[in-house]
């Protein structure tokens, strides 16, 4: 039996059990990361928590719809066992008459004729030595990882997250003209994560100048990599890669995950791999059942 659960009436203990041993599980759909993200998210549940879908809705002219939030790659179903084919129909059908409209990233097919297309993340499993890992490093990132310890540089870590999303917005944002809702919703994020003790920023310094800086956050046994940042200084001598082999250097031999949160692009993905990292395939799906007129206010 399909329920929606409020946020309040929710069995956290019963949900985090369920992500735990979910073969789909993922970092966003812990309690943990809900509560602090999204205040007023809901649970579908299937029986007594044998499934679970995190719902995050809004509402417009009066039409509910489901949208994919900044911050939050993706979501989608997370089952204690292999989920049926007849579960995951009577769960898409549910979605599809409560939402009009639907634009979100989940983690399985929901096996319907939904328009759907793949998309692609980057992950690596930190469980071994830093020698196994590096020994996946690709010859480039090696590489820059030595013009970076020639330049004299040194790395930080701190809370001062700000910074990052400053650096991001003088090089690769001013370029790609990332929209201001991007900085406040980072912000917002951070700062409640922050709260929590959650998130840590790492920082590349050469000379007194930041030339590089991601930021992460730990959900359970995964880090998402939030933002990475970086000027022109820093990338002529591998800020980058060697900020993210201090990362992957000071968080090894341990059962965790580093989520790269991407990438479709080539480029970036090919960068991600370069430090062994794996592609993991989720799913974009959509749906339109709203009238004519506001088919195309509601995106």
């Amino acid at each position: 039996m399909l329920k929606l659960i409020k946020n309040n009436d929710i069995n956290r203990d019963k949900w985090d059990a369920t992500i735990r041993s979910s073969l789909h599980k993922n970092p966003y759909g812990y309690t943990f990361y809900l509560d602090t993200a999204f205040s007023d998210w809901q649970g579908l549940v299937l029986n007594d928590y044998a499934a679970i879908v995190p719902i995050i809705s809004k509402e417009k002219l009066g039409f509910k719809y489901l949208r994919q939030p900044l911050f939050c790659q993706q979501l989608g179903i997370y089952s204690r066992t292999q989920i049926l084919k007849d579960q995951l129909e009577s769960i898409g059908l549910w979605l599809i008459q409560n939402y009009s409209y639907a634009d979100i990233n989940w983690n399985v097919d929901l096996n319907s004729d939904l328009v759907k297309s793949e998309r692609r993340n980057n992950i690596l499993d930190l469980s071994s030595d830093y020698e196994t890992l590096q020994s996946q490093y690709s010859k480039n990132h090696l590489r820059n990882i030595k013009k970076f310890q020639k330049s004299g540089g040194t790395f930080n870590i701190d809370q001062q997250y700000p910074i990052i999303a400053d650096l991001f917005e003088k090089n690769k944002g001013a370029s790609i003209n990332t929209p201001a809702k991007f900085y406040s919703e980072f912000l917002r994020l951070a700062s409640a994560f922050n709260k929590k003790n959650a998130i840590q920023a790492y920082k590349a310094v050469i000379d007194n100048e930041l030339v590089a800086g991601l930021v992460t956050i730990k959900i359970e046994d995964f880090y998402i990599l939030m933002l990475t940042a970086s000027n022109e200084k820093g990338k002529k001598c591998g800020a980058m890669h060697a900020l993210i082999d201090y990362f992957i250097r000071s968080n090894c031999d341990k059962s965790n995950t580093l989520d790269f949160e991407g990438s479709d692009n080539d480029n970036l993905s090919r960068f991600y791999k370069g430090f062994g990292a794996k592609d993991s395939i989720y799913l974009q799906i959509k749906w339109n059942k709203l009238p004519i007129p506001l088919k195309w206010i509601i995106k």
